[in-house]
């Protein structure tokens, strides 16, 4: 019985370390798909799973068919054989998966309903509709200033929102009579056109230049006095403009730059930062093999984009308690100085420093942009 045993045990040396690499694979491609620690538990289980039952076949294949073997070369054969698997799963079935059911992100258009700047305090509105190159179409409400008389801000809703995810930053800037366009961004609320994961941030950053130009040939804006409120995935698609559209502002409130630049290769500093470096690679190569329009190339990391923003005055809003967002915008501390400014929200979760701290939060904004306004 103890001999049995003992056999078994050592049968099942291999495929436990055959599932465990698995594991580690199914967990390390998984990450780069969620964020969830469920979703993260059900993958890595699954490939251990499968990583069991696959290293007990390739224990009976070779016990079968290389039989020849003497020990020592049936375990270099194991080892090859799993990092073979492992580097055929990274830079091939991870990608490839990646690609077809990421490459278009899910489409978060829907009507608007029950809700206009009235709600918000404006005594009249526009409904816009902007036609882009591509024929997009661009969604929106524009209320021309009372008080602020030449000046206009863009603000930008968060991914998953629509226009009426502004409501907050609007009803104050409304309030203190300064003109604001509120849009849909492309596949979101009543902005539709086509998007995918590479090309979504030029995308967006091609969107806001139409409506800049839409905004330039109003008689009552004064073209050198726009600035943006960009909440989360706002604040990228502003990031994303080119460096004369960013210089072209006056004033740029970005509150949420929760992760890294979409798109953007990061050096990496660790091992798993090494493989998503390889992993993102493979995909964008997957990528231009399945789609026949060119993809775009990796966009610029955040702490490139900030130090070419020269002329607006910047604010730059974080989450004091998401540990991500606030490791991601300390890389950008060292950037700040002269024009640009960083604000912690010691109590706020992600974009919730409206609700933590309204007052505050208000006040320092309207500040923000009658000081930028105002200056020369």
């Amino acid at each position: 019985m103890t001999t049995e045993k003992n056999n078994w045990f050592i049968k099942s040396i291999f495929p436990t370390l055959h599932a465990l690499v698995y594991l580690l694979l199914f967990w390390l491609v998984s990450s780069f798909f969620f964020r969830d620690a469920l979703r993260l538990s059900w993958w890595s289980s699954g490939g251990f799973v499968i990583g069991l039952l696959v290293g007990f076949g390739l224990q009976w294949v070779t016990k079968r068919n290389f039989w020849f073997l003497i020990q020592s070369r049936k375990i270099t054969t194991y080892i090859l054989i799993t990092l073979l698997e492992f580097a055929f799963g990274l830079l091939v079935i991870g990608p490839t998966i990646w690609v077809l059911n990421r490459f278009v992100p899910n489409s978060n258009i829907h009507s608007i309903c029950c809700e206009t700047p009235k709600d918000y305090g404006a005594a009249a509105f526009e409904n816009i509709q902007l036609r882009s190159p591509d024929g997009a179409t661009i969604a929106g409400w524009y209320v021309a200033p009372t008080q602020q008389a030449g000046d206009v801000i863009i603000l930008i809703h968060g991914n998953g929102y629509d226009r009426r995810g502004t409501d907050f930053q609007t009803r104050a800037l409304i309030a203190a009579g300064y003109g604001v366009l509120l849009y849909d961004l492309r596949d979101h609320g009543e902005s539709a056109g086509k998007l995918n994961a590479f090309n979504r941030m030029q995308a967006y950053a091609s969107d806001l230049q139409i409506v800049i130009n839409y905004l330039k040939q109003k008689p009552e804006i004064n073209p050198h006095h726009i600035g943006v409120v960009g909440i989360s995935l706002g604040s990228f698609a502003t990031l994303n403009s080119t460096t004369e559209t960013l210089n072209s502002f006056r004033a740029l409130w970005l509150d949420g730059l929760v992760f890294e630049n979409f798109g953007a290769l990061r050096p990496p500093r660790t091992l798993r930062d090494a493989a998503k470096y390889v992993f993102d690679i493979q995909t964008r190569n997957f990528a231009k093999w399945y789609y026949p329009d060119p993809i775009a190339p990796p966009t610029k990391l955040l702490r490139e984009i900030i130090p070419t923003i020269t002329q607006p005055e910047v604010m730059i809003v974080a989450s004091g308690l998401d540990d991500r967002e606030r490791s991601n915008n300390e890389i950008l501390l060292p950037l700040m100085g002269g024009n640009k400014e960083m604000w912690f929200i010691k109590n706020a979760w992600h974009i919730g420093g409206r609700f933590e701290v309204p007052d505050e939060y208000r006040e320092r904004m309207l500040a923000f942009f009658s000081k930028a306004f105002a200056s020369p």
